[in-house]
């Protein structure tokens, strides 16, 4: 679907029908445990698009929602968003890039919690592949790369550096994390990963792995452990406040003394 046709679609969710030219006429909502397939006018009008703009976090239970707009001549279209509900938050694509768009307000939220219920949701997607660049990685490695969208910090930029590459994510079903043409980008002489168009900074190591296609390692695990160093720091402290000093051990006195010194 091109960006136009998309902007119209969303357009159908935020306003009144009648105002529209295309119509929102069916939405299924899938989950889990099943789908529903939602006609009601009344309902369909009120389905949030979402509203500003965010990155997407860390991997979550999520729901798909298949919608269907008609244009007056019959003519229809459709197309897949998704509701976040840990985010409360839907997700499209936009020109092949999925971000969030945080629902507000207590009757948009509501409504969303109505028609997803007793539909249990997709849990969050395990990452089956990934490719990094022209690098393909599969199995526990690939698996590790959800971790990338919530491992690094906010940057700011003042300058794009110029050797960005696609990080693509793939799994089985599916989802706003393995949907989009590209769900990251990553520079590796910058340590960044970009997530939808926000810059953000990830430990050295992780980078390292990252560049390599290897298993993603928490950053901890290759530095200096302090927190255990401390710890035999102060054992080894209290081991020797207990432990005697050098000289002569003591023993408990002989008979042969205890007797003279009990005698005198």
């Amino acid at each position: 679907m091109t960006r136009l046709a998309l902007l119209l679609a969303v357009a159908a969710l935020l306003a009144p029908s009648a105002a529209s030219a295309k119509e929102l006429v069916s939405a299924t909502v899938c989950g889990a445990s099943g789908c529903r397939t939602l006609t009601d006018r009344a309902t369909l009008n009120e389905i949030p698009g979402g509203e500003d703009v965010t990155g997407l976090g860390a991997p979550a239970a999520y729901y798909r929602l298949n919608l269907v707009t008609a244009e007056p001549n019959g003519r229809r279209y459709g197309f897949t968003t998704y509701y976040v509900p840990s985010a409360r938050a839907m997700s499209w694509s936009e020109d092949g890039l999925y971000r969030l768009h945080p629902i507000y307000g207590q009757r948009a939220n509501g409504l969303m919690r109505r028609i997803t219920a007793g539909l249990d949701p997709y849990g969050a997607p395990t990452i089956t592949a990934a490719t990094v660049g022209t690098r393909r990685v599969t199995g526990a490695a690939a698996a590790s790369y959800a971790s990338l969208f919530s491992a690094g910090e906010p940057t700011q930029l003042d300058a794009r550096p110029d050797d960005w590459v696609a990080v693509d994510l793939h799994s089985s079903r599916p989802s706003p994390w393995t949907d989009g043409r590209s769900e990251l980008m990553f520079s590796p002489s910058t340590n960044l990963v970009e997530i939808g168009y926000e810059p953000l900074r990830i430990p050295h190591g992780i980078a390292d792995d990252l560049a390599a296609g290897r298993t993603l390692h928490a950053e901890t695990s290759r530095e200096i452990p302090w927190t255990w160093i401390g710890i035999a720091a102060a054992a080894l402290l209290l081991a020797a406040v207990l432990v005697p000093t050098r000289g002569r051990p003591w023993r408990p006195p002989s008979r042969a003394a205890a007797t003279e010194r009990s005698a005198g």
